[in-house]
């Protein structure tokens, strides 16, 4: 199993992106799983954030997604595959070839369709979330 040099199990505002790679999960029997991996590199990242996200599968079974951003295209290759009848190497190994880029991620949820890419006053980006909210009957 492919696992790399670098990495970091954390909650996501503790992540270091500049340094590698980082790792979220969210793990608790009576809430829906998912969990997210990234990478930023100097060289092309899809084998790394493939294999990464594959690693985080069986977090969930609903969907998986992945996106890569080319800094100097200014280009944004994404997505989102169903993976409740089939493993997600099956779905993304075909189409790896069309990512290109040096930072990515890739998420597995069972709730929503993700990553999305966002534009707004602030630029285009891409953001994927895996969050417990606890104490949640205290914010209604």
């Amino acid at each position: 199993m492919f696992l790399p040099k670098k990495k970091y199990y954390c909650s996501p505002l503790e992540a270091d992106i500049s340094d590698g790679y980082f790792f979220y999960n969210q793990n608790d029997s009576n809430r829906p799983m998912g969990g997210f991996f990234g990478v930023v590199s100097t060289k092309p990242c899809i084998a790394d954030l493939f294999f990464g996200v594959d690693y985080h599968s069986h977090l969930g079974t609903k969907r998986g997604g992945i996106v890569t951003y080319h800094q100097e295209l200014k280009l944004f290759r994404r997505s989102i595959h169903n993976i409740e009848n089939t493993y997600f190497r099956t779905k993304f190994d075909a189409e790896l070839g069309k990512f290109i880029g040096n930072s990515g991620i890739g998420v597995i949820s069972d709730t929503d369709a993700q990553p999305i890419v966002v534009n707004s006053h602030l630029g285009r980006f891409a953001i994927s979330t895996v969050a417990k909210i606890n104490k949640v009957s205290e914010l209604k």
